[in-house]
């Protein structure tokens, strides 16, 4: 394996929406090394910052890591944009003993971070980028559960 030298930032604007609302936009900063295998994504606050990342083993793409700990692939779906068909992979964060903290979060097949979907507060984030704007309309205007707010969500 190379160096895992980091690729330029790209900046993305963030949508942040709460019950199909829009709550707040914001900008982050991502960022992915060379081998494709960890993706930053950094919001840029005016008093500190804020780090999510991901692993992704680019073999393997049953489970990765969010914020170091597992995260399984719990669907996948593929969307029709403009003729091309782009499968979207969806993951969900739940921490064994965590309260509030599950959430599902989704990506291309390509390792492009989509958005996150917070399980317990009926809210999400989506990462506007040029390239997946098609993909990123499709993806929250599906009304099966693989977006929706699934209200059959049930805590253990």
């Amino acid at each position: 394996m190379g160096s895992c030298q980091e690729k330029e930032p790209t900046a993305v604007k963030v949508e942040k929406y709460n019950h199909g609302e829009l709550m707040d936009t914001s900008n982050v900063e991502i960022i992915k090394n060379i081998e494709e295998t960890r993706i930053s994504i950094v919001f840029k606050g005016d008093l500190t910052d804020t780090l999510y990342y991901f692993m992704i083993i680019s073999d393997n793409k049953n489970e990765i890591e969010f914020m170091g700990h597992k995260s399984e692939l719990v669907d996948r779906k593929t969307f029709d944009a403009d003729g091309e068909q782009v499968e979207i992979l969806k993951y969900r964060y739940d921490l064994e003993d965590g309260v509030d903290e599950e959430l599902d979060f989704y990506l291309t097949a390509d390792g492009d971070v989509l958005g996150f979907r917070e399980l317990a507060w009926n809210g999400y984030e989506i990462f506007l980028q040029d390239k997946n704007l098609q993909i990123l309309k499709l993806l929250t205007s599906d009304t099966t559960d693989f977006f929706k707010y699934n209200y059959r969500f049930h805590y253990l």
